[in-house]
Order: C-alpha cells, then sequence, then structure tokens
C-alpha cells in the first residue's frame, strides 16, 4: 500500500510516523542494493580495461608493443606445436618431419623466451629480498661483537634465542 494512501488512513501520527519509516527503510534497501550491483559489476570489469603489463616509464610503450608481440608469437608456436603432434597421429606427416618440425618450433620458442625473460618487467622478487637481507646481516653483524653459535659456529646477534642456521638453543647473553 502507498505511503501517501496509508498516511490519510492512519487515525494517528504514530501510524504515520511508523509508515513513514517503513518507507524509508525501503528506500535505502533499494539505495545499498543498486549501489552494490553497480559496485560488483565494475569490479567485475575492471580487469578488462587495465593493462596487463606495466614498464617503468609511459615513454616504453615500444617495449610494451614487443612484448606483446613476443606474447603472440609464443602462443603461435606452441599452437604449431600442437597442430603438427595432431597432423603426425593422423598421419600427415612422417615420423622424421614430425622430429625436425618439432626441433624448429621449439628452437624458436625457446629464443622468444629467453627474449621475454630478457624483457620482462618482473623481476625475481625472491633473489633481491635475499641480498637485501643479506646485506642487512653484515650490518647488523658488524654493528654488533660477534657471538657464535657453539653447535654450528655461525654468527648471532645478542638477544637471539634460537640459532638462524642450525635452530640450536643459544645461550643467554647480557
Amino acid at each position: 500500500m502507498p505511503c501517501t494512501l496509508f498516511c490519510l488512513q492512519a487515525d494517528t501520527a504514530e501510524d504515520m510516523q511508523a509508515a513513514l519509516c517503513r518507507e524509508k527503510g525501503k528506500t535505502m534497501t533499494l539505495f545499498f542494493a543498486i549501489l552494490l550491483g553497480v559496485s560488483a559489476f565494475f569490479f567485475t570489469l575492471e580487469p578488462l580495461f587495465r593493462r596487463r603489463v606495466t614498464f617503468a616509464s609511459p615513454a616504453d610503450d615500444r617495449l610494451l608493443a614487443m612484448y606483446e608481440d613476443l606474447l603472440a608469437e609464443k602462443e603461435g608456436i606452441y599452437a604449431a606445436l600442437k597442430e603438427i603432434e595432431f597432423d603426425r597421429d593422423l598421419g600427415k606427416l612422417s615420423q622424421e618431419d614430425y622430429l625436425a618440425l618439432k626441433q624448429h618450433y621449439e628452437e624458436k620458442a625457446v629464443a622468444v623466451l629467453r627474449t621475454l625473460d630478457e624483457l620482462s618487467p618482473v623481476q625475481d622478487v625472491s633473489e633481491e629480498i635475499e641480498r637485501e637481507i643479506a646485506a642487512f646481516r653484515r650490518q647488523s653483524l658488524s654493528a654488533s661483537p660477534a657471538h657464535h653459535c657453539p653447535q654450528c659456529g655461525n654468527p648471532y646477534q645478542q638477544g637471539d634465542k634460537f640459532c638462524a642456521h642450525c635452530g640450536h638453543k643459544l645461550p643467554l647473553s647480557n
């Protein structure tokens, strides 16, 4: 029943107030449902509009184009490898021809993958983290007097309870 019709039939001000509250509640629920739907829609479509590979600066558009071309070439090589395998299974290619073509495409794939690795904007993060940890440890160990683990002989810092190398419980140090 619409609010205005109900409000006109209401006997008291309390009934009208309750009807208005119910209508406001329905409006707010509808508003949040629409807001949630629109948010979900944009969240779903956002990856379609995002660039997949980002380089350090916008001036590297040439590298981005080369990278995308190499990705397409890699997919083409993989498709060709599947195709020649399928042709061999059907009997369209002899075993010798198959092996020659397979070797050719595998060599092309290796060259493309190496080039992609060189151009890749994503570096091996774990190696960089390990270098930073090692540098931090060298700096920390040089800043404090070195203590050595009685089990394995590796240095440790004051306050360490266990050896980072072997896990041996360290003696309490002052």
